[in-house]
């Protein structure tokens, strides 16, 4: 199994282990303040990439840092998933960057849909939420207790798309990114299948926070 890179960003609404389930073999890759939340959690980064506008540059690091100019035009999270992707990493995790301001967090999407761009497998996730990209293609989704499950159209249309074991199912559909039809949906068994014959979907699933 290839190594992956897990990138932790400044904004986590949930732990970091809440979020994720580390491997010994992982690449931790922390975006400027989420340096921080690892040091808190005892998660050792392997690097740090950051303009440290979250917070101060640490004095005594764990781990080599990279430092970025302030006026840049990537997010920290965007600059950690370039380093990924330019270091060959197939599989790609970023926890956090969600539900924290509004811009940020669809940022967030943007980037996760660069690194699927990329040929990444990856993943957007905090304790609450997972969300990923699948293009031309089929996914298994299991279910999580308390998780709704929602398939949106992130090219212009999305053809062919279908839905099984969830109460609202969908056959050979049209989706498209002004009409969001395929919002919050439910589980019906141990796993969902999502399929696109052509166009890409983003995949969430998420429970409220209360």
């Amino acid at each position: 199994m290839q190594r992956r890179c897990v990138i932790i960003s400044a904004y986590n609404t949930s732990s970091v282990r809440e979020s994720i389930r580390l491997r010994d073999d992982d690449f931790v890759l922390c975006a400027d303040g989420g340096y921080a939340l690892a040091m808190r959690e005892g998660v050792r980064p392997d690097l740090l990439i950051g303009d440290f506008d979250s917070m101060a540059a640490p004095e005594n690091p764990v781990c080599k840092i990279v430092r970025l100019p302030m006026h840049k035009d990537d997010t920290d999270t965007m600059a950690c998933v370039r380093y990924a992707i330019d270091q060959g990493f197939a599989e790609i995790a970023i926890v956090g960057g969600i539900g924290g301001r509004f811009d940020h967090s669809i940022a967030s999407v943007q980037t996760l849909a660069y690194a699927h761009s990329q040929g990444a497998d990856a993943a957007l996730l905090d304790g609450d939420t997972t969300a990923f990209f699948i293009e031309n293609a089929a996914r298994t989704v299991a279910c999580v207790p308390g998780r709704k499950l929602s398939v949106f159209a992130y090219t212009e249309t999305c053809t062919g798309v279908t839905l099984r074991g969830v109460e609202y199912p969908l056959t050979d559909a049209v989706l498209t990114q002004n009409y969001p039809i395929g919002v919050s949906n439910e589980f019906c068994g141990e796993a969902a299948r999502i399929s696109v014959k052509r166009g890409t979907l983003l995949i969430v699933a998420s429970k409220e926070r209360l």
